[in-house]
C-alpha cells in the first residue's frame, strides 16, 4: 500500500525492495492504508525506519500487535544496529529485549524510581 517515489539511488531502491520482502508487504503495495490491517501499517512504519538508518530511534511499544515473525526481524535489526541509540518504550514482556544490552528505567508519576542495566553475556 505504500507508494514510494522513484529515485536514482540504486542502493535505496534495493533497500526498499529488501524491506518490502523482509516485512512481507508484497500483497499490500497497491492498497490504501485504510484497506490494510493495523499490523501491516505498523510493519510499514518499521520498514521506513530501517530504510532511513537513523542514528537515534524511539520505538513506543514496537512489539504490540506485530506478530512473532516481525518481532524477530525487529529484534535482530536492533541487535545488528546497536551501535546507534535505540530507545524502546514497552509494556510488553521481556522477550523483546532478548539478545540486547539494555537499561531498564522504572518510572512513577513521571519520576525515575530505579534503573537496572542488563548486559548480554558473550558466549
Amino acid at each position: 500500500y505504500h507508494q514510494y517515489h522513484r529515485t536514482t539511488n540504486d542502493d535505496t531502491q534495493q533497500t526498499m525492495k529488501f524491506m518490502i520482502e523482509l516485512f512481507q508487504l508484497q500483497n499490500y503495495l497497491n492498497q490504501y492504508p485504510i484497506k490494510v490491517p493495523g499490523r501491516v501499517r505498523k510493519w510499514t512504519c518499521l520498514a521506513r525506519t530501517f530504510i532511513a538508518q537513523p542514528s537515534v530511534i524511539l520505538l513506543d511499544d514496537p512489539a504490540s500487535a506485530i506478530g512473532l515473525p516481525i518481532l524477530n526481524v525487529l529484534r535482530n535489526w536492533i541487535i545488528e544496529k546497536q551501535k546507534s541509540t535505540c530507545m524502546l518504550i514497552s509494556s510488553d514482556g521481556p522477550e523483546l529485549f532478548n539478545g540486547l544490552d539494555y537499561k531498564k528505567i522504572y518510572l512513577k508519576n513521571g519520576n525515575i524510581v530505579s534503573e537496572e542495566y542488563h548486559q548480554q553475556e558473550v558466549a
